[in-house]
């Protein structure tokens, strides 16, 4: 027999026996990946909102979970007198929100306000438009 059938023989035979042992490795390793999260994404303010006012700074810590490719965690953050939009600032969920910010009808107006803040994933596109998908929202908090 010549040397190249015979290599090629006994490289047969090896990928024969191994075949069957790297197949159930991956399956295993498949098995035990880590699975994306099916836990619920949370939003939760540090401050206690009995003491918060117009200028009070606003933190959150947040669980984005589920997001999706290109996704990102934003925090919409809005509050209203009489149910009329008086402020509401969009950012990135590190950031500390002063209520009222540098200008708005709320620091115009003064007074106390309901506040709520929602957590949002952005990014992707759908048929050419961006995606904002509803995460987390915190309860109505009212201000002084």
């Amino acid at each position: 027999m010549d040397k190249y059938v015979k290599v090629t023989i006994v490289i047969g035979i090896i990928l024969i026996i191994s075949t069957p042992i790297i197949i159930n490795n991956l399956y295993t390793i498949q098995q035990k990946a880590a699975k994306p999260s099916d836990a619920s994404s949370t939003i939760v303010m540090n401050e206690d909102s009995t003491i918060l006012s117009l200028g009070s700074s606003v933190t959150f810590t947040t669980k984005a979970n589920g997001l999706k490719g290109r996704e990102y965690p934003m925090i919409y953050l809005v509050c209203t007198q009489n149910q009329a939009v008086v402020y509401g600032q969009l950012d990135h969920p590190d950031v500390t929100f002063i209520l009222g910010g540098g200008s708005s009808q709320w620091k115009l107006n003064g007074g106390s306000a309901t506040c709520k803040a929602y957590l949002y994933a952005y990014g992707g596109k759908d048929r050419g438009n961006d995606t904002i998908r509803l995460l987390a929202e915190t309860s109505e908090f009212e201000t002084n």
